[in-house]
């Protein structure tokens, strides 16, 4: 009987077991069942986790003997890749680059089926590169089975069939070596929502008799073909000079912290000597690829870690700093920061309004170049993999057909950043908005439409229309930058009747649409998003050099005794 009870209890937990499997089975979506229709292999449950907007790649080189050109390719090559990937946006925003890279038929020894995993996902640009330049040829066997099966296994890849994982395989040996079946590798890499690229260094019909095509295949990827021994070629221009000079500049922006700053700046030098050691053109790619948004050091550089709010300068060990910074207080600190941020601001908008110059040049001369090179190949792919996932390449801004507008954008972040600081003790209520207006050298400034200025606006305010604020016209107008400023806004008056509603109609957006600025007979349900005249006006006085001005911060009733109005609409 005692046995019989073991036999039940083993029978029941069988069929529970087969039943969950079942229902988890029936959980997979068509879409998981469609992808992995060919393989089958396990469905995995989705982590719960937000969609990243990280394009991960995993780079496998053959590093056997007769691959040089290959890894000449590669390193000479990198920063065009780079460069390309930096106009990648998803939902408008900028994507982040995540790189990893293995050498295979030369690493890790025969138990490692001779793969080495030499750098992770990383979003170290730099330390890729000098792990890129450190690689050196040598004999072994070449397995593409087992280094696409441990590069699968290894990384850190997203976890969501919407996100861009990327693995780019290179190598002239037959696809089907080793003791990992390539076939089951590919399998597991298509279950992680990883896609295999396949580039055949030889001839492309070879690569097909060799199963590289059928590599590709199996994952939905791209199978490409490349000369490994035909050199990079490049474009000398007219901007060249002028972009490698200001890489020198930009070096000079880094400021080195932490137990890694000193070793990862110098590591910056040595990567710029490694890439002009092929030309001044490469080099030049280098220093553009350095004021992209994917070329990101917030690890040991405090430029770019003071970019994270989160970021405190007081945390940062005193003896890690460089010699100049180590005897300077926290507020010279702070300042000693945002003007190397500054310069570095300034010196990026200069050589991408450059670098937009020397890509139009670099066209013209050499037109659509589709040579079949590492750098050719693997943006094609990645961009046509990437805008399957939702991404885009925008890369308008290389069209030089027409003179570039005198519009900058970053410079005016920059200043919104200082207004906002300066702006914060400079809001004030009614009551003394008005007894400064009584003080001498200050003025009201009203800088609504002339229009509305005329129909009603604060007793003694002078107008000047906000479009026309110029450096000229100011200076005409208000000629000392030490005069007071007091300004206001449709914003700072209640709605509370008709002809403040016309003449003061609050600039916001509301949760509806509105058709008429007379139309009162609307339900607001929620708070509108407000879009107040005085913001634009503080920040452009601002930049402008006038620091000595006030903003009317309190919301105030029309039939207050002390608020005095003039205009046509005065009664």
């Amino acid at each position: 009987m005692k046995n019989l009870r073991k036999f039940k209890v083993s029978i029941s937990l069988i069929f529970m077991s087969a039943f969950i499997l079942s229902c988890h089975s029936f959980a997979a979506t068509e879409t998981e069942r469609t992808a992995t229709k060919q393989f089958n292999p396990a469905p995995l449950l989705p982590p719960i986790t937000t969609n990243s907007n990280t394009i991960k790649i995993a780079l496998l080189l053959d590093t056997s003997g007769s691959m040089d050109g290959l890894l000449e390719q590669a390193k000479s090559q990198l920063w065009t890749i780079v460069n390309e990937l930096a106009f990648a946006k998803k939902d408008n925003v900028n994507a982040k680059l995540e790189i990893a890279l293995y050498q295979y038929g030369s690493g890790g020894g025969s138990q490692a089926g001779y793969v080495q995993n030499i750098l992770p996902l990383s979003s170290d640009l730099d330390e890729l590169s000098a792990k890129l330049f450190a690689l050196r040829t040598k004999g072994g066997e070449e397995y593409c089975g087992h280094a696409i099966q441990t590069a699968t296994n290894q990384l850190n890849w997203n976890m969501r069939s919407s996100e861009l994982n990327l693995i780019f395989i290179a190598g002239n040996e037959p696809f089907t070596q080793g003791g990992v079946n390539y076939k089951e590798a590919c399998s597991k890499a298509l279950s992680k929502h990883i896609t295999i690229n396949t580039i055949f260094c030889g001839d492309y019909n070879q690569g097909i008799n060799t199963q590289w095509l059928n590599g590709a295949q199996l994952t939905e990827g791209t199978y490409m073909n490349i000369d490994m021994n035909q050199k990079t070629i490049y474009v000398e221009t007219p901007y060249d000079d002028a972009i490698a000079n200001l890489n020198t500049k930009l070096n000079a922006t880094y400021i080195g912290y932490g137990s890694n700053g000193k070793s990862k700046k110098s590591m910056q030098s040595s990567q710029d000597a490694n890439s002009s050691s092929y030309s001044k053109s490469n080099m030049v790619n280098r220093t553009i690829s350095k004021s992209n948004h994917l070329y990101s050091n917030s690890s040991w550089d405090l430029v770019d870690a003071s970019k994270d709010k989160t970021f405190n300068i007081e945390k940062v060990k005193t003896n890690t700093l460089p010699k100049e910074m180590q005897t300077m207080t926290v507020s010279e600190k702070q300042v000693y920061i945002e003007q190397k941020a500054k310069e570095r601001a300034e010196i990026n908008r200069t050589i991408n309004d450059l670098n937009a110059k020397r890509q139009a040049y670099i066209k013209e001369q050499s037109g659509n170049s589709n040579s079949a090179s590492l750098d050719n190949v693997m943006i094609s792919a990645i961009k046509k993999q990437a805008i399957a996932k939702g991404y885009s390449f925008n890369t308008s801004q290389l069209d030089l057909s027409y003179t570039k507008a005198d519009v900058d954008f970053d410079y005016f972040e920059t200043v919104t950043a200082e207004a906002k600081i300066h702006r914060s003790s400079r809001l004030l209520n009614y009551a003394n908005f008005l007894q400064y207006s009584k003080e001498s050298n200050t003025i009201i400034l009203d800088t609504r439409s002339k229009m509305r200025y005329d129909k009603m606006h604060i007793k003694g305010a002078i107008h000047i229309n906000f479009s026309d604020f110029t450096q000229a016209y100011l200076a005409e107008i208000i000629p000392d930058k030490n005069t007071r400023i007091l300004i206001y806004c449709n914003n700072n008056f209640a709605q509370d009747r008709p002809l403040i509603m016309e003449n003061f109609a609050t600039k916001a957006v509301y949760p509806v649409e509105i058709k008429s600025i007379r139309n009162s007979a609307i339900n607001i349900t929620s708070k509108p998003k407000t879009l107040a005249l005085n913001i634009p006006t503080y920040i452009n006085l601002f930049g402008y050099g006038y620091k000595n001005v006030y903003e009317l911060n309190e919301l105030i009733n029309s039939n207050r005794p002390d608020l005095e109005l003039e205009g046509t609409d005065v009664k």
